[in-house]
Protein backbone atom coordinates (compact mmCIF):
# COMPACT_ATOMS: atom_id res chain seq x y z
CA UNK A 1 0.00 0.00 0.00
CA UNK A 2 3.05 2.33 0.02
CA UNK A 3 2.56 3.17 -3.65
CA UNK A 4 -1.12 3.78 -2.96
CA UNK A 5 -0.22 6.36 -0.30
CA UNK A 6 2.10 8.10 -2.74
CA UNK A 7 -0.58 8.20 -5.44
CA UNK A 8 -3.64 8.91 -3.31
CA UNK A 9 -2.15 10.40 -0.12
CA UNK A 10 -3.52 13.90 -0.75
CA UNK A 11 -6.96 12.46 -1.49
CA UNK A 12 -6.99 10.28 1.65
CA UNK A 13 -6.26 13.39 3.72
CA UNK A 14 -9.20 15.37 2.37
CA UNK A 15 -11.91 12.67 2.41
CA UNK A 16 -13.86 12.68 5.71
CA UNK A 17 -14.11 8.88 6.06
CA UNK A 18 -14.36 6.66 9.13
CA UNK A 19 -11.38 4.40 9.73
CA UNK A 20 -13.31 1.36 8.51
CA UNK A 21 -14.44 3.10 5.30
CA UNK A 22 -10.94 4.43 4.76
CA UNK A 23 -9.55 0.87 4.97
CA UNK A 24 -12.31 -0.44 2.67
CA UNK A 25 -11.57 2.32 0.15
CA UNK A 26 -7.85 1.46 0.15
CA UNK A 27 -8.67 -2.23 -0.35
CA UNK A 28 -10.93 -1.38 -3.29
CA UNK A 29 -8.22 0.72 -4.94
CA UNK A 30 -5.64 -2.04 -4.44
CA UNK A 31 -7.98 -4.71 -5.82
CA UNK A 32 -8.71 -2.54 -8.83
CA UNK A 33 -5.00 -2.02 -9.44
CA UNK A 34 -4.35 -5.78 -9.35
CA UNK A 35 -7.30 -6.53 -11.66
CA UNK A 36 -6.10 -3.95 -14.17
CA UNK A 37 -2.58 -5.37 -14.12
CA UNK A 38 -4.00 -8.83 -14.86
CA UNK A 39 -6.14 -7.51 -17.73
CA UNK A 40 -3.23 -5.49 -19.14
CA UNK A 41 -0.91 -8.51 -19.06
CA UNK A 42 -3.42 -10.35 -21.24
CA UNK A 43 -2.75 -7.76 -23.97
CA UNK A 44 0.99 -8.22 -23.92
CA UNK A 45 3.46 -10.62 -25.39
CA UNK A 46 4.07 -11.83 -28.89
CA UNK A 47 1.35 -13.89 -30.51
CA UNK A 48 -1.60 -12.04 -28.97
CA UNK A 49 -4.08 -11.51 -31.81
CA UNK A 50 -5.82 -8.22 -32.53
CA UNK A 51 -9.11 -9.83 -31.41
CA UNK A 52 -7.58 -10.92 -28.09
CA UNK A 53 -6.15 -7.43 -27.54
CA UNK A 54 -9.56 -5.91 -28.27
CA UNK A 55 -11.27 -8.33 -25.87
CA UNK A 56 -8.74 -7.50 -23.14
CA UNK A 57 -9.35 -3.79 -23.79
CA UNK A 58 -13.10 -4.34 -23.32
CA UNK A 59 -12.43 -6.27 -20.09
CA UNK A 60 -10.37 -3.35 -18.74
CA UNK A 61 -13.32 -0.98 -19.39
CA UNK A 62 -15.71 -3.37 -17.64
CA UNK A 63 -13.33 -3.82 -14.68
CA UNK A 64 -13.02 -0.04 -14.29
CA UNK A 65 -16.80 0.45 -14.46
CA UNK A 66 -17.44 -2.31 -11.89
CA UNK A 67 -14.93 -0.86 -9.39
CA UNK A 68 -16.26 2.61 -10.08
CA UNK A 69 -19.73 1.53 -8.95
CA UNK A 70 -18.31 0.01 -5.75
CA UNK A 71 -16.31 3.17 -4.97
CA UNK A 72 -19.40 5.34 -5.51
CA UNK A 73 -21.43 3.12 -3.20
CA UNK A 74 -18.76 3.29 -0.48
CA UNK A 75 -17.99 7.02 -0.71
CA UNK A 76 -21.38 8.54 -1.44
CA UNK A 77 -22.04 11.12 -4.17
CA UNK A 78 -20.14 14.10 -2.75
CA UNK A 79 -16.93 12.22 -1.89
CA UNK A 80 -17.18 10.28 -5.15
CA UNK A 81 -17.12 13.57 -7.09
CA UNK A 82 -13.96 14.59 -5.20
CA UNK A 83 -12.44 11.17 -6.02
CA UNK A 84 -13.23 11.46 -9.76
CA UNK A 85 -11.83 15.00 -9.97
CA UNK A 86 -8.69 13.75 -8.21
CA UNK A 87 -8.29 10.81 -10.60
CA UNK A 88 -8.72 13.06 -13.63
CA UNK A 89 -5.69 15.10 -12.57
CA UNK A 90 -3.68 11.98 -11.62
CA UNK A 91 -1.24 12.25 -14.53
CA UNK A 92 -0.48 15.88 -13.68
CA UNK A 93 -0.19 15.14 -9.96
CA UNK A 94 2.45 12.49 -10.68
CA UNK A 95 4.41 14.83 -12.94
CA UNK A 96 4.29 17.70 -10.46
CA UNK A 97 5.25 15.33 -7.65
CA UNK A 98 8.30 14.14 -9.63
CA UNK A 99 9.18 17.76 -10.39
CA UNK A 100 8.92 18.71 -6.70
CA UNK A 101 11.27 15.87 -5.85
CA UNK A 102 14.01 17.52 -7.91
CA UNK A 103 13.77 20.95 -6.25
CA UNK A 104 16.22 22.24 -3.69
CA UNK A 105 15.23 24.14 -0.55
CA UNK A 106 15.56 27.55 -2.22
CA UNK A 107 13.06 26.93 -5.00
CA UNK A 108 10.33 24.89 -3.32
CA UNK A 109 6.78 25.27 -4.66
CA UNK A 110 4.14 26.83 -2.43
CA UNK A 111 0.94 24.79 -1.99
CA UNK A 112 -0.84 27.41 -4.07
CA UNK A 113 1.66 27.09 -6.92
CA UNK A 114 1.43 23.31 -6.81
CA UNK A 115 -2.35 23.38 -6.96
CA UNK A 116 -2.38 25.95 -9.79
CA UNK A 117 0.23 23.99 -11.75
CA UNK A 118 -1.75 20.72 -11.49
CA UNK A 119 -4.95 22.51 -12.54
CA UNK A 120 -3.27 24.44 -15.36
CA UNK A 121 -1.59 21.33 -16.78
CA UNK A 122 -4.86 19.41 -16.59
CA UNK A 123 -6.68 22.21 -18.47
CA UNK A 124 -3.99 22.11 -21.16
CA UNK A 125 -4.31 18.32 -21.53
CA UNK A 126 -8.13 18.46 -21.56
CA UNK A 127 -8.06 20.96 -24.45
CA UNK A 128 -5.34 19.06 -26.35
CA UNK A 129 -6.34 16.78 -29.25
CA UNK A 130 -3.60 14.18 -29.79
CA UNK A 131 -2.94 13.13 -33.40
CA UNK A 132 -2.43 9.57 -32.15
CA UNK A 133 -6.04 9.38 -30.89
CA UNK A 134 -6.97 8.51 -27.31
CA UNK A 135 -6.23 10.91 -24.46
CA UNK A 136 -2.50 11.14 -25.04
CA UNK A 137 -1.88 9.58 -21.61
CA UNK A 138 -2.68 5.90 -21.83
CA UNK A 139 -2.09 4.55 -25.34
CA UNK A 140 -3.63 1.16 -26.09
CA UNK A 141 -1.72 -1.86 -27.34
CA UNK A 142 -2.62 -1.26 -30.99
CA UNK A 143 -0.58 1.96 -30.96
CA UNK A 144 2.69 0.22 -30.14
CA UNK A 145 3.99 0.15 -33.70
CA UNK A 146 7.11 2.17 -34.54
CA UNK A 147 4.97 4.70 -36.44
CA UNK A 148 2.39 4.85 -33.64
CA UNK A 149 5.11 5.45 -31.07
CA UNK A 150 6.55 8.34 -33.11
CA UNK A 151 3.07 9.92 -33.18
CA UNK A 152 2.59 9.47 -29.41
CA UNK A 153 6.01 10.99 -28.70
CA UNK A 154 5.36 13.92 -31.05
CA UNK A 155 2.08 14.54 -29.22
CA UNK A 156 3.95 14.36 -25.92
CA UNK A 157 6.37 17.05 -27.09
CA UNK A 158 3.48 19.36 -28.12
CA UNK A 159 1.70 18.79 -24.82
CA UNK A 160 4.86 19.62 -22.89
CA UNK A 161 5.06 22.95 -24.73
CA UNK A 162 1.51 23.69 -23.55
CA UNK A 163 2.45 22.65 -20.00
CA UNK A 164 5.47 24.98 -20.10
CA UNK A 165 3.26 27.88 -21.24
CA UNK A 166 0.92 27.27 -18.27
CA UNK A 167 3.88 26.88 -15.91
CA UNK A 168 5.31 30.21 -17.09
CA UNK A 169 2.22 31.93 -15.65
CA UNK A 170 2.63 30.25 -12.24
CA UNK A 171 6.33 29.66 -11.56
CA UNK A 172 9.28 31.98 -11.01
CA UNK A 173 11.88 32.04 -13.84
CA UNK A 174 14.22 29.82 -11.77
CA UNK A 175 11.44 27.32 -11.07
CA UNK A 176 10.37 27.37 -14.73
CA UNK A 177 13.85 26.43 -15.96
CA UNK A 178 13.88 23.47 -13.56
CA UNK A 179 10.34 22.52 -14.63
CA UNK A 180 11.36 22.41 -18.30
CA UNK A 181 14.47 20.36 -17.50
CA UNK A 182 12.40 17.91 -15.46
CA UNK A 183 9.79 17.60 -18.22
CA UNK A 184 12.57 16.78 -20.67
CA UNK A 185 13.79 14.06 -18.33
CA UNK A 186 10.27 12.63 -17.91
CA UNK A 187 9.88 12.62 -21.70
CA UNK A 188 13.10 10.64 -22.11
CA UNK A 189 11.79 8.09 -19.60
CA UNK A 190 8.48 7.88 -21.45
CA UNK A 191 10.29 7.33 -24.75
CA UNK A 192 12.38 4.54 -23.27
CA UNK A 193 9.27 2.91 -21.79
CA UNK A 194 7.43 3.11 -25.12
CA UNK A 195 10.26 1.50 -27.04
CA UNK A 196 10.50 -1.29 -24.48
CA UNK A 197 6.73 -1.81 -24.70
CA UNK A 198 6.95 -2.01 -28.50
CA UNK A 199 9.50 -4.82 -28.19
CA UNK A 200 7.27 -6.65 -25.68
CA UNK A 201 4.33 -6.39 -28.07
CA UNK A 202 6.51 -7.99 -30.70
CA UNK A 203 6.61 -4.85 -32.85
CA UNK A 204 10.34 -4.40 -33.21
CA UNK A 205 11.77 -1.10 -34.50
CA UNK A 206 11.22 -0.61 -38.24
CA UNK A 207 13.11 1.47 -40.74
CA UNK A 208 10.47 4.17 -40.43
CA UNK A 209 11.57 4.99 -36.90
CA UNK A 210 15.25 5.05 -37.85
CA UNK A 211 14.77 8.27 -39.82
CA UNK A 212 14.11 10.32 -36.67
CA UNK A 213 15.33 13.87 -36.36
Amino acid sequence: GGQLDVTYGALFKCLPLSEADHAAFKTLLLDRQMALVDDSMAMMGAGVSAEEKKAAGERIKETMAAYDRQVKELLGDENYRVFKAYEETQAERMQVSMFKGTLGETVQLSDEQEDSLIRGMHEARSAFKPSSGGDGQSPDASQFTPEGIERILADGAKLQELYAAKAAEILTPAQLELFKANQKQQRAMQEMGMRMAAKMFGQGPSDASAGKK
